[in-house]
């Protein structure tokens, strides 16, 4: 194997790291009745919100103005958070912990609410193995911003050129592109363990190849230009 092309690999955490699921904050409401809560209050950019710094007292005092029959759902969220995590990823803690045998910096970079971040490390214990971490809620900077990621390099010293950048979201890759990493849109273990494979890393073979067990994840999606971009997520 030829000697790698990157000495750094900077993953995002939701849907690459932990899985989260936000209906399950609110088991006593159908999925029908969540997705209508939800889209009236546009949760989605309320989260958006939170990963950015703002508290979710502040933003349930703001819903509860605007949406007084709705009063209390944003409350109830991050005391119900741990539910909304249901597991790490698979194959991927074991490929971090061989990508740091083979010598690569690992660090994180997520859109996460300070407030429920904390969370994370409990659920996907792999998290605490990695070099550092920058949280947008603790540092009021959400991808797919630049100054996110200039935060990262001025904290760790990493060199984007030598970094490969992980996320399941198009857009934030894109950004990373532009400023000159490396990037990989994950949709699963063993697409990122054939790309690292393919920079020089050695993570061993990629299921689907001899010796190794059948290919179950979609397709790699290896990204080395521009691609469209997509909606933000959170957390990630």
């Amino acid at each position: 194997m030829p000697s790698p092309a990157i000495d750094t690999l900077v993953l995002d955490f939701g849907q690459v790291v932990v899985d989260w699921e936000p209906a399950r904050a609110y088991p006593h409401l159908s999925r029908e009745q969540f997705d209508a809560v939800m889209t009236e209050i546009d949760f989605h950019t309320l989260n958006l919100r939170a990963d950015a710094g703002e508290t979710w007292a502040d933003l349930e005092r703001e819903v509860a103005e605007c949406w007084p029959e709705h009063a209390g759902v944003v409350a109830h969220y991050p005391g119900a958070f741990p539910a909304t995590l249901t597991g790490p990823v698979d194959g991927v803690a074991e490929l971090v912990a061989q990508a740091q045998a083979a010598g690569l910096h690992t660090y994180g970079l997520t859109n996460w609410s300070a407030e429920t971040f904390p969370h994370g490390v409990h659920v996907a214990p792999v998290i605490g193995t990695l070099d550092g971490v920058v949280v947008s809620g603790e540092v009021g900077l959400i991808k797919p911003d630049p100054a996110i990621f200039a935060v990262l390099v001025e904290r760790y010293g990493v060199e984007p050129t030598r970094t490969l950048f992980v996320d399941d979201k198009e857009v934030n890759v894109e950004a990373a592109l532009a400023l000159g990493f490396l990037g990989h849109v994950f949709t699963g273990a063993d697409g990122l363990r054939e790309r690292l494979r393919s920079l020089g890393v050695d993570v061993g073979a990629a299921a689907g190849t001899p010796g190794s067990p059948a290919l179950t994840a979609r397709s790699p999606a290896t990204v080395d230009a521009p691609v469209a971009p997509v909606a933000a997520e959170s957390p990630s």
